[in-house]
């Protein structure tokens, strides 16, 4: 008799029958995995670094130290209190016996220090794994006794990941973060995880799962290690002015600059002596046992690139002007950062010649250059720079796209004063939409303007119809009211019709308004100008095939600025589409008219036959990612001359796509190891390496650009950690790892990185469902920016490290100091979602409770209204219609756009079968908003005691949202409102495809049997909102066309 596996044995299982092996090998590989014979483990290797600072031998010993640097109030960084950076720690190393870290300070400079006042801990030690951990209490979806037996593990974040902002981190500091890691955890069995070189490269040493790799086919050699340069060291003797340039006001301006014999030049970068920084997150990250590099210059001094020179007449000090440059490691790549990478930032300041320490040489990539591979040699004094990093957004983007931005300001020898206007204002609301009447500005200040202006007002109701169009306006009975020019933020364009239909073309444009009531007086120099950008469209569309609709909407207090693309038909971005699923985010860019998936890998079949149903004209590969992967590698080694890929449906895949082929990668990997709502984390998942699968391909087939969406969990996920005492929490390790690591695998191979966390409501899906975004883009190719939102919705902001940076929401607001979540359209409801579908009702089995003589008759009368169906798990097919007609004609916009396409009836409008006393609990939940089972009869709320604090049978609002969606369907389901809101019954498979924005024509059930119906709940679960989807094809075909732009622009004065 086979063994009974334990429930970490089950979780080894399913992770290895995810890659494809069979269900009994998967199960002994399982119990070798958690009960491993003994083996001594391989040593690993590790070093205390102590680096002394060398110093040039100097005449006299008398001789200052160089002065430190400050963190100026110059561009982005400010001036207080003088303060020095004189102890730093080495690079953190793993003692290969010892679950404590010890670390050793790198030595100080044997020079004076200006100030002692900033020192950093000579040591840093984590507490013994043997501390007892307290977990932040689970709000994972569970279910409870009456519940089916189903249990699906792979669900989405519940509920509880709307506050995913709010982790808690351990407060211990974590545990090695050395590139060796800890020998007291054996590397686990090889799962057939495939990467390619680069990548493998870049997280070989923080994983301990063992990987395939392929030969490098990308094409692309690996940049030679960087040449050492003579450096010159601080406290110069002799400092002479080269040509005298200009003078103005009080500064005069040089060529260059001599000290010591050393020559300094314009675009030399130079070590300088750490300061204060007045910004205190930044500073504290710098000090944290992350950021700390094996390079020494890293640890100990900051990077900046001379934009010219200058003799300050006020002070008589000899000056330089120059722009800041961060180290990997103090960004937040932080201990994966390569230890000779560093990035360009948007920040500059004035700096004292005394406080340069030595030049070093820096190479700054020319498009497409890969990086050089790490050596980490901790006296290495030669980087690379191959980004501008920008810390606000969290975004790496090319060199080429600040040049033109510095030869107007800091290459320039007049500087410029940068105007910000502060916005005081509500955080969140609908925006009003304005004519301007009048403009007046006394004083000759922006700030001062004022603007006397019309306001419009939405109309409720279209005349003589029950159809509620928020894009219908008319005049405002109000007088004409004055607002600050400091509430605008775009334009809209409004237009008079004389009836709803004739609009109609009109408001396919979410940047267009309409009126019936009353001629609107145009300004003809604005409507010049919006001719102009139609023009471009025209010319786009004629050239390239796609076409820009780059209309901005002006709104009273409150205005907004709003880009809208429309795609044509003819040429598109060839999508390979990883993870598809049942097609959420495929028919969402397909949906933009600038992407056409033309391939998709899924490795569950169900899956992958609903997406090939509703996307016959993409080619689909069902088959595991590492299987295509490797596939890919062998045919190209092989020139092709290999067998077919074998597809899991038998028979052979069609051909896979070629390099070159492909611009878009896109996907979204399974969340299982990152979700919240998993109940077995295990610290070295499998799954957990799929995102760099996914960028594998990336490597192979250079696409322009990179999508990879997902929970907020995976931002926090850890790498290198262990299970705390629990086993259902990951403790010390890297934090952030996974995060973290994607952004440093697009960097390595040369492509611009940009990730923020969307909400799915603010762009018009009737759910709260946030997921975090990942946007690469090649060298040379505009990165697209993150849709700006069109629905008022409240979004939240993410830490992302604990002392400094954070991924800001998005906002329309123009002051990024002020962000707002204000947006022209109201969020879409639950009844705006499904309040055309047909009603009915479950039937009450009445097996707990006895039915009243009121309650028979309450449900006599209800079923002359609303049918009713038996819904307990005895019956021959599910509850509700396989086909049934719409209750009435749309009525909203989202209505409508569901229904295109469509008769006069919908399909799958059923729900799963349950146990009987999930149905009789579900039935006598109160037919009111937030309704639960706290509120049923005393006989019925027979549940653990655990769910007394917890919410079961949870009923929606018609006038909210729909919560996260989840892959389960039961109504009993942990933090999950998944009661209609007016009927007494679950939300159908239609209802659910709904709240994710599929259109009624999408099918996901072959035949209406239970199975099917709960493999439908899990795809539709899994799924991208196509909403989402949407907004971020047109950000992308936005991003696309200002690239076309640009080019007819090159040569120009302009340019």
């Amino acid at each position: 008799m086979a063994p009974k596996l334990t429930e970490r044995q089950l979780g080894w299982k399913e992770a290895l029958m995810y890659t494809g092996i069979e269900e009994a090998e998967a199960e002994r590989r399982a119990l070798e995995l958690a009960n491993p014979s003994p083996k001594p483990s391989p040593p690993r290797t590790f070093s205390h670094v102590e680096i002394p600072v060398t110093q040039r031998k100097r005449k006299a010993d008398s001789i200052s130290s160089p002065s430190p640097s400050k963190r100026r109030q110059q561009g982005n960084r400010g001036q207080d209190d003088d303060e020095d950076l004189t102890t730093q720690m080495s690079k953190m190393r793993a003692h290969s016996t010892s679950s404590i870290a010890t670390f050793r300070t790198l030595s100080t400079p044997s020079r004076p220090s200006s100030s002692s006042k900033r020192r950093m801990p000579s040591t840093y030690r984590t507490p013994s794994t043997s501390k007892t951990h307290s977990p932040t209490p689970s709000t994972n979806p569970t279910l409870n006794d009456d519940d089916e037996p189903y249990v699906d593990l792979s669900t989405d974040y519940d509920s509880a990941e709307e506050d995913s902002s709010s982790f808690e981190e351990e407060d211990r500091p974590s545990i090695s973060n050395s590139r060796t890691g800890s020998s007291s955890v054996e590397k686990k069995a090889d799962f057939g995880a495939v990467l390619t070189p680069i990548v493998h490269r870049t997280v070989r040493n923080v994983f301990r799962n063992e990987f395939k790799v392929g030969l490098d086919l990308s094409g692309r050699s690996t940049g030679n290690m960087l040449r050492r340069v003579e450096s010159h060291y601080g406290n110069p003797e002799l400092q002479i002015w080269g040509k005298f340039l200009q003078k103005e006001e009080d500064r005069v301006f040089y060529k260059n600059v001599t000290m010591d014999g050393e020559v300094y030049k314009v675009n030399d970068v130079v070590l300088v002596q750490p300061g204060h920084d007045s910004r205190q997150g930044r500073k504290l990250n710098y000090q944290s046992e992350a950021s700390q590099s094996v390079n020494k210059y890293a640890n100990n001094y900051w990077f900046i690139q001379i934009s010219y020179f200058f003799h300050d007449c006020d002070t008589q000090e000899k000056m330089f002007h120059g722009r800041w440059l961060e180290h990997g490691s103090k960004t937040c790549l932080q201990e994966v950062a390569h230890s000779r990478g560093l990035f360009l930032t948007n920040t500059c300041a004035d700096e004292p010649l005394t406080s340069i320490f030595q030049k070093v040489d820096v190479k700054f990539f020319r498009l497409g250059e890969p990086e050089p591979e790490d050596d980490e040699d901790p006296e290495g004094d030669s980087f690379f720079c191959p980004f501008v990093w920008d810390p606000s957004s969290l975004s790496f983007v090319d060199l080429s796209s600040i040049r033109k931005h510095q030869r107007k300001s800091c290459n320039s020898l007049p500087l410029t004063d940068t105007v910000i206007h502060h916005l005081v204002m509500k955080t969140i609301g609908v925006l009003g939409i304005a004519q301007i009447i009048a403009i007046s500005n006394p004083t000759g200040s922006s700030k001062a303007s004022k603007l006397t202006v019309r306001m419009f007002q939405h109309v409720d109701n279209c005349p003589n119809s029950s159809f509620v169009d928020d894009r219908l306006l008319d005049f405002s009975t109000d007088r004409p009211k004055t607002i600050p020019f400091s509430d605008v933020c775009g334009k809209a364009y409004v237009k008079d019709f004389c009836s709803s239909l004739d609009a109609e073309q009109w408001t396919q444009h979410e940047d267009h308004f309409y009126i019936l009531t009353e001629k609107v007086s145009q300004c003809s120099e604005c409507m010049e100008e919006h001719e102009e950008v139609l023009a471009k469209m025209e010319e786009f569309c004629s050239n390239e095939g796609n076409c820009l609709r780059g209309l901005e909407l002006f709104c009273g207090k409150l205005l907004f600025s709003f880009s809208f693309l429309l795609g044509c038909t003819m040429i598109h971005l060839k999508a390979n589409l990883i993870f598809p699923g049942a097609g959420g985010l495929g028919t969402g860019l397909n949906a933009s008219k600038f992407v056409k998936t033309i391939g998709a890998v899924e490795w569950d079949k169900d899956a992958a036959e609903t997406y090939k149903r509703n996307h016959p004209d993409t080619t689909v590969y069902c088959q595991e990612i590492n299987e295509f992967l490797q596939h890919l590698i062998d045919s190209q080694k092989a020139d092709g001359n290999i067998p077919p890929l074998r597809s899991r449906w038998g028979g052979d895949c069609e051909a896979l796509p070629k390099p070159g082929e492909i611009d878009l990668i896109s996907g979204g990997p399974p969340c299982q190891a990152f979700s919240g709502a998993n109940h077995n984390p295990q610290a070295d998942d499998i799954r957990a390496t799929l995102p760099f699968t996914m960028i594998s391909l990336l490597e192979i087939y250079q696409a322009r650009y990179f999508l990879l969406e997902n929970v907020v969990g995976i931002m926090h996920f850890r790498l290198m950690g262990e299970m705390g005492e629990t086993k259902h929490s990951i403790v010390a390790g890297i934090k952030h790892g996974v995060f973290k690591l994607i952004v440093r695998s697009l960097l390595a191979f040369g492509y611009q990185v940009r990730v923020k966390v969307l909400q799915a409501a603010n762009y018009g899906a009737p759910q709260g469902r946030q997921r975090v975004i990942f946007w690469g883009a090649a060298h040379g190719n505009r990165i697209p920016d993150f849709p700006i939102p069109t629905h008022v919705y409240s979004a939240k902001e993410y830490k992302v490290l604990e002392h400094d940076l954070k991924l800001s929401k998005p906002t329309r607001s123009l002051d990024p100091e002020n962000p707002h979540s204000f947006a022209p359209f109201k969020a879409v409801t639950v009844n705006d979602a499904i309040g055309d579908l047909a009603p009915f009702d479950w039937k009450n089995p009445h097996e707990i409770l006895a039915p009243t003589a009121k309650e028979r008759e309450e449900a006599r009368i209800r079923e002359k209204v609303i049918p009713s169906f038996s819904a307990t798990r005895d019956q021959a097919t599910p509850p509700g219609f396989a086909a049934a007609d719409y209750l009435h004609e749309p009525v909203n916009w989202y209505q409508k756009s569901m229904r295109a396409n469509m008769m006069d009836s919908v399909e799958e409008h059923v729900t799963p079968m349950f146990d009987a006393g999930v149905v009789e609990r579900s039935t006598m939940v109160p037919l009111r908003p937030g309704a639960h089972h706290h509120m049923l009869p005393r006989a019925l709320q027979q549940m653990k005691k655990a769910a007394k604090k917890n919410i079961h049978y949870g009923r929606l609002n018609s006038n909210g949202q729909f919560g996260t969606v989840m892959t389960h369907s039961s109504p009993s389901t942990k933090g999950c409102s998944l009661l209609h809101p007016s009927q007494k019954r679950s939300i159908t498979v239609r209802e659910v495809a709904r709240s994710q924005g599929f259109p009624d024509n999408y099918t996901f059930m072959t035949e209406f049997e239970p199975a099917e119906v709960r493999r439908a709940y899990k795809q539709i679960g899994n799924a991208v909102p196509v909403p989402l989807a949407l907004a971020l094809g047109k950000s992308l075909g936005q991003a696309v066309v200002a690239d076309w732009e640009s080019k007819q622009r090159e040569g120009s004065p302009e340019a």
